[in-house]
């Protein structure tokens, strides 16, 4: 039985791999803006699969609590842009922008 366990460990390790190196080539088509958007590191991607998970430490000057809500904040900002005709595509009034945002939608 432990030829069997060892000879998975070995298939699943494989197919580890594979994933990574093709998450890794469609990693590195995107732009800059667009992986630090996702939170990758352009330099951890160079070094390749055996740097992954390739996150970048984003959150080195704001504490990821402070970072949240300058998120909140930023989208609350963005949503009242909108006019109440865009809101209603979105299923949103108006006044539950703010709750929306905190909290989600309910469907």
């Amino acid at each position: 039985m432990s030829i069997l366990n060892t000879l998975s460990d070995i298939v699943l390790a494989a197919f580890e791999k594979s994933g990574r190196r093709k998450a890794l080539a469609e990693l590195n088509t995107m732009s800059d803006r667009t992986l630090e958007d996702l939170g990758i590191s352009r330099a951890l991607l160079s070094q390749g699969i055996q740097s992954w998970p390739w996150k970048s430490n984003m959150e080195l000057n704001n504490s990821p609590k402070q970072s949240k809500s300058s998120e909140i904040r930023a989208a609350i900002k963005e949503l009242q842009s909108y006019n109440d005709r865009d809101l209603a595509d979105l299923g949103i009034s108006r006044g539950e922008i703010e709750d929306v945002v905190r909290n989600g939608r309910a469907a």
